[in-house]
């Protein structure tokens, strides 16, 4: 139980409009070989499909209350926001921030979205700061009674971690501390196979990984910042974004890097005339070799 490829132009070009390819393993239309295991990370060859094909929703979280929309501009994935400020200062994109003060409310899906219901394979990323708290807290929520999944911040070991009802609990965390008051982007991936693996990524690198089985959720609900009513964070979230099929620690790196827009980034064809937030935030993970390959939408 949870306990909470178009070519560029030569001219430097920033990332806007369609792309052409990305790494995801497991993704809809794609071919999936055998994963391949490693210590505690397995991982999936495939061919490779668009990230624009495979981007659910984005929630680039400016707005100063209310609700916050889905950047690809599908009504239906907007989140409720009940109380949830943001924050001006302490942010990773854009304008500001979500700023969750520790209260019940949550960002939140309507009840018949299907994010609540989101299958394997999937991929979700998010920039979280964490400020003060004590046990368990979500971050990303997608779970119910025995199926599901969350992104989830321990306060006892201050590590992220993804925790998995299927229905018996399954605990991935973060193989080193997570400080407070520090961003991290957090992606979690989960790719199909017999059993499929769930990843946990940490600032644009594959951390800590498991195989196991998984129950998609019932619908109970898909939120930011807490679950229904309790384990409620304090801190600030931004850049949101989920897709269908395991996303390659290429594209991940690059999402990190570069934004969920890709405006961080600039190509001219197929090198990276400037990468963003790689040598920063995101620890200077590898990047695609060829910058107009996977463009993010």
């Amino acid at each position: 139980m949870l306990l909470g490829g178009r070519e560029l132009a030569a001219q430097p070009t920033r990332f806007s409009g369609p792309a052409t390819a990305l790494g995801l393993a497991g993704a809809v239309g794609t071919t999936t070989t055998a994963p391949t295991t490693t210590s505690v990370v397995t991982t999936t060859s495939s061919t490779t499909t668009t990230v624009a094909t495979a981007l659910i929703a984005a929630w680039m979280l400016d707005e100063a209350s209310g609700a916050r929309v889905d950047w690809k501009g599908n009504a239906a994935n907007n989140l409720a926001g009940g109380s949830v400020g943001n924050d001006t200062t302490n942010k990773m994109e854009g304008t500001a921030s979500a700023l969750f003060t520790g209260s019940t409310t949550n960002l939140n899906t309507s009840s018949s979205n299907a994010l609540r219901f989101l299958p394997e394979p999937f991929s979700c990323v998010i920039w979280a700061r964490q400020t003060s708290g004590s046990g368990i807290k979500e971050v990303l929520f997608n779970a119910g009674s025995g199926t599901g999944w969350a992104l989830e911040y321990d306060w006892s070991v201050v590590k992220y971690r993804v925790a998995l009802n299927t229905p018996s609990s399954v605990l991935i965390p973060a193989s080193n501390t997570n400080a407070a008051n520090a961003w991290f982007h957090v992606a979690v991936t989960r790719s199909t196979g017999s059993p499929g693996t769930t990843s946990l990524y940490i600032n644009g690198v594959i951390d800590a990984g498991t195989a196991s089985a998984f129950v998609t959720n019932g619908g109970t609900e898909f939120a930011l910042g807490a679950n229904s009513g309790s384990a409620s964070m304090i801190g600030q979230l931004d850049e949101a974004a989920c897709y269908t099929g395991a996303l390659s620690p290429a594209a991940v790196c690059r999402i990190c890097s570069c934004g969920v827009r890709g405006e961080q980034c600039t190509c001219s064809g197929a090198t990276f005339t400037s990468t963003g937030r790689n040598a920063g935030a995101c620890g200077s993970c590898a990047l695609p070799a060829d910058c107009s390959a996977s463009l993010i939408p």
